[in-house]
C-alpha cells in the first residue's frame, strides 16, 4: 500500500512539475482589434488568453501567421491550438474548444440623435444604408433588393459617412465600429449605436489542437483561469481599455 500511494503521489507531483509555468504557443491571424501585432497587448483577446493561463500557471506565445498557416499548424501538433475561432462542428474532430473569449456583434447602427426602430427590414426602405463591397451579412439582408444600399468599400468609410449624415445606417461589426471610433474619431464616441436586435452574434473561442496528449487537461486549465478573471473583474476590464462593448 505504501509503494502504490508513493506512486500515485509521484505522478502527481511529476504532472504538477509537467504543468508548472507551462509554454504554450498559438497561432492566430491579424484581426483588429480582436489581435494584431501592433495594438496594445497584441489586443484584447490575446490579452484575456494570457491572463487565463498565467493564472493557472501557463506561458502563452502568440504567433502571427495567414489564417491556413495558423489551421494547418495546429492541426498537425506543431503549435498547441489557434487564438480566436467561430465555432465549427467539423473542427471538433480535431479540436477541443475552450469557453467562449468574446464574441463578433453583427448590428445595424445609426446615429445617437435619429429615432430609428424597426420590426421588419422592409421598414427601413426609405433609409440611406451603407455596406462594404463584398461583405456578406446575413441571407436576408443580402437579399433584400427593396433596401437602398450604397456599397463602399471599408468600414471606415461607411462610419465616416454616418457620422456626417451621408447615410442613415449601416450594418456592421459592433466590437469593430466601437474600436475605430475610439482610434479614428474620438470626437465622436458615444454619438453611434445600435437599433434593434443583432443581425448576427458570433461566439469567439480558443481551439487546441488534440494532436497534444494533454489537450483535455490544458482546456479545462484554460477555462478555469478564464472563470478567475471573469469572476475578479480582470475580463470587464480589459474590455473597458480598450473600448470594447461588454
Amino acid at each position: 500500500m505504501k509503494w502504490i500511494s508513493f506512486f500515485c503521489f509521484s505522478l502527481l507531483l511529476f504532472e504538477n512539475l509537467v504543468f508548472a509555468d507551462m509554454k504554450v504557443v498559438f497561432n492566430t491571424m491579424e484581426s483588429v482589434p480582436y489581435q494584431g501585432k501592433k495594438l496594445k497587448k497584441q489586443g484584447f483577446m490575446v490579452e484575456i488568453s494570457k491572463e487565463s493561463f498565467k493564472r493557472v500557471g501557463y506561458d502563452l506565445e502568440i504567433r502571427f501567421v495567414p489564417w491556413k498557416r495558423a489551421m494547418t499548424e495546429a492541426k498537425s501538433g506543431e503549435v498547441n491550438g489557434v487564438l480566436g475561432a467561430w465555432y465549427n462542428k467539423e473542427r471538433t474532430k480535431l479540436f477541443e474548444y475552450t469557453n467562449p473569449i468574446g464574441k463578433s456583434t453583427l448590428v445595424l447602427l445609426k446615429r445617437k440623435e435619429d429615432k430609428i426602430k424597426y420590426n421588419t427590414l422592409k421598414d427601413l426602405k426609405d433609409y440611406r444604408i451603407g455596406v462594404v463591397r463584398g461583405y456578406a451579412y446575413t441571407n436576408e439582408f443580402d437579399k433584400a433588393t427593396f433596401l437602398k444600399k450604397e456599397v463602399v468599400h471599408s468600414t471606415e468609410l461607411n462610419l465616416r459617412k454616418l457620422l456626417f449624415k451621408r447615410i442613415d445606417l449601416t450594418p456592421d461589426i459592433e466590437e469593430v465600429v466601437y474600436y475605430l471610433i475610439k482610434s479614428k474619431f474620438p470626437e465622436h464616441i458615444g454619438k453611434i449605436e445600435s437599433v434593434g436586435k443583432p443581425l448576427k452574434v458570433h461566439l469567439i473561442y480558443n481551439i487546441i489542437s488534440r494532436k497534444k496528449s494533454y489537450y483535455k487537461k490544458m482546456t479545462q486549465d484554460f477555462n478555469k483561469g478564464l472563470k478567475m478573471i471573469k469572476g475578479d473583474g480582470t475580463f470587464n476590464r480589459i474590455l473597458k481599455i480598450n473600448g470594447i462593448p461588454q
